[in-house]
Parts: structure tokens; sequence; C-alpha cells
């Protein structure tokens, strides 16, 4: 039996079937509510010109850059309002739909600096009941129930295939309590969740954006720099 069903195609969609690059209809799923299209796009050769930035995800600046620039300082507040909000009610869903869509915005706010390269922590997931979760406090606990790491991480990465941007991670041990400057390592040089001093050169800076740089940093000279073979294993452009 064949039916011939109307439908109206989201703005999304529109915006892939113009796209000046090869695309391809891979496959799509059927459910009671959505259809949804896996396209496959052909966005050309990665940019060598444009800056390289790094950016350090938190749960209360969801992209701190390490040019300096902080986005997305709102989300803590999102995600206090997720917390409040009975399990499962319209106006969690509500406010999850929300935070996702702000996390889509500071990815193309990103895209507008027009990097060349975005470096990012490879971070595991907090989830309930790991060593690392328990060792939280309540306050970050909670938060981190409304946190979505992973769809961050998925559309940072979605924006840099778009534009042609390389996408690199790279460990984060110890990049918050690194300076930036001399590369003196504390647990001390972090005197509050938004303060960096160190205690070896005095230098001080915002903690995430000393954060961000020293994630660009581990990149640029580490064994996840540039051409490096791990790096080009683990993360692929």
């Amino acid at each position: 039996i064949g039916l011939d069903l109307p439908i109206r195609f989201h703005q999304h969609y529109h915006k892939l079937a113009e796209h000046p690059g090869s695309v391809r209809l891979n496959a799509y799923i059927i459910t009671s509510k959505y259809v949804q299209f896996s396209f496959e796009i052909e966005t050309g050769r990665k940019k060598t010109d444009g800056e390289q930035v790094a950016v350090d995800t938190g749960v209360n600046v969801l992209a701190a850059l390490s040019t300096g620039l902080k986005l997305g300082v709102d989300i803590k507040g999102l995600m206090e309002a997720i917390n409040r909000c009975e399990h499962g009610s319209n106006r969690q869903q509500k406010l999850r739909r929300a935070l996702r869509q702000r996390m889509d915005e500071v990815a193309k706010e990103i895209m507008v600096l027009a990097p060349a390269l975005i470096v990012v922590e490879k971070l595991s997931h907090v989830t309930r009941g790991t060593k690392q979760r328990r060792r939280l406090g309540r306050t970050t606990r909670r938060l981190l129930s409304a946190w979505a790491y992973r769809y961050w991480l998925d559309r940072l990465r979605m924006a840099c295939e778009w534009n042609r941007v390389s996408f690199r991670q790279v460990p984060p041990a110890y990049t918050s309590q690194r300076c930036s400057r001399c590369g003196h390592t504390e647990q001390g040089n972090r005197l509050r969740s938004e303060l960096f001093r160190c205690r070896g050169c005095g230098y001080t800076d915002d903690a995430d954006v000393n954060a961000a740089r020293n994630i660009l940093s581990r990149f640029l000279t580490g064994a996840y720099g540039p051409g490096s073979k791990a790096n080009s294993m683990a993360c692929p452009t």
C-alpha cells in the first residue's frame, strides 16, 4: 500500500537541502512524534587560516575561550531552574529544551569568531554513582543532574564540521591548577571557582580562561599537538 502524506519540512531540513556541498540522505527513522533524517555532507577541506581556540566547559560558564571571551554565562540559572521543577513535568522539559537551545546558540557564537581549530578537554560524563560525582558537593551534584555535556560537545563538534573547523580533544588533567604563564601546578593556585592566582609567579587570571589557555597549550606543545599520530587517531577531523 502506498500512502502520500502531507508534511512540513523544518527549517533545518531546508538548510541541509540548500547546502552548497554534496548532500546525501543516508537514512530516516519514523516515530510517533517526528521523522529523523540522517544526512552525509561533503564540507570540503578544513580551514588553514584562522585562530586556534581552546574551550573550557563548566557548569558556571558554558564556554570560556583561550582568547579571554566567556560565553553562556547564563546556563547555571537554567540548570538551577530545571532542578527546582518536578521531575518529568512539562515545565522541566521546556527548560531542558531552552538549555539545549542556549548550547546551540553558544556553538554558533564561537563559529562567528572564524576559528581554524577548536580544542576541548576529553572529559568523561560524571554520572550518578561514579566516584567523581560522590566527591562533589550537594549543590554541584544537583546542577550536574541537569547537565548535558555530551549534547554540548556533539553540537560544538557538529558546528566545527559544518564550518570546516578542525576539532581536537586533549586530556584534562590539571588544566585548572596549572599556571598558563609559568607552568607552576598546584591545587592552591585556584583560590575560588572564578579566580586563579599562581603561587609560583603571582600571575592572576580568570580561572576558566586560564584553564582554556592550558588546554590550547597542551595541544600545541604536548603529545596531542599538531601532526601527532595519537591525536589524529583519537580525534579525527
